[in-house]
């Protein structure tokens, strides 16, 4: 079926100019190759329309069983001279599934076999990260068993109550001990159960009020972090213009859980990269709230 329908579409094309635009919005180019085996030799692209992004909890993997999934309306579009110059043509559309297994992402499209290969290239699954990480953050991390939809009681009872706190321009900010027994994501889910988020530092001046708060030199945990593959940001995602770190951090290394790819003050106030999983090197978190 899908071979008579390339078929089909080939012909349309030498008979008339398709729009290249849809009706969905903010496509996002996820792959592009003349070398591929859906239309060989020709340019194809796979594009990701960005609002149509939306969780599937019981997707039927082929491969892996029921899992829970990120769905998105896939585009393949191929670029052909039909006597008219060079043209992107829409050539077929369907769901792809994003899911995760022992932390890596896997796409399938199953109504579209010949897609696969495309979905297993490093230039898919790279602009597959950046565009579910740019679009749907916290969807993302959920999806790789990072975030916490729900603290456990036990977890809940670890945080004891606000410990210092203030006010540094159009925002709020308290620090909360937790005897070092919350992960990262925890601690980001706890700022969110109180309608804030982790602290984000964007100036030096923002750094020196937080010191201020944290005047026995604590290690906490920041809302900076490394999204997997990307370079660090800040959960709110907001520019990433200001940094503080400690003499040679961030290094990606530690002796304690490798992989770092969360942000703790450190050194009196400045900044050490940690696994988000490392809850024994630091004793709380510093939580904002914006007004």
């Amino acid at each position: 079926m899908v071979r008579n329908l390339k078929q089909i579409i080939l012909l349309c094309m030498l008979v008339v100019i398709t729009a290249a635009d849809n009706a969905s919005a903010s496509p996002y180019r996820l792959f592009s190759s003349t070398d591929n085996t859906l239309w060989p030799g020709m340019l194809t692209s796979v594009y990701g329309e960005t609002s149509s992004i939306h969780w599937q909890d019981d997707y039927q993997s082929e491969h892996n069983g029921t899992v829970k999934a990120i769905a998105f309306t896939g585009n393949v579009t191929v670029t052909h001279n039909a006597g008219f110059g060079m043209t992107e043509y829409p050539a077929t559309s369907d769901t792809i599934y994003v899911y995760s297994v022992d932390g890596s992402l896997y796409a399938e499209c199953p109504c579209i076999p010949d897609l696969q290969a495309m979905l297993n290239t490093s230039e898919f699954r790279s602009n597959l990260q950046k565009m579910l990480q740019g679009y749907v953050p916290k969807a993302y991390n959920v999806l790789l068993g990072k975030g916490r939809v729900r603290l456990s009681r036990e977890k809940v009872a670890a945080v004891e109550p606000a410990g210092p706190q203030g006010h540094f321009g159009n925002s709020r900010y308290a620090i909360y001990y937790t005897g070092g027994k919350l992960t990262w994501w925890e601690a980001e889910s706890y700022c969110e159960r109180l309608g804030g988020h982790l602290a984000t530092i964007t100036s030096q001046a923002e750094q020196d009020f937080i010191d201020q708060l944290n005047t026995e030199g604590y290690r906490l945990w920041i809302g900076g972090y490394r999204p997997e593959g990307l370079a660090f940001a800040w959960i709110t995602n907001e520019p990433w213009n200001y940094t503080n770190w400690d003499d040679g951090e961030p290094n990606n290394s530690s002796n304690v859980v490798a992989k770092e790819d969360s942000v703790c003050l450190w050194n009196y106030g400045r900044w050490n990269d940690l696994s988000y999983r490392n809850h024994s090197e630091q004793s709380g978190f510093v939580c904002e709230w914006d007004n």
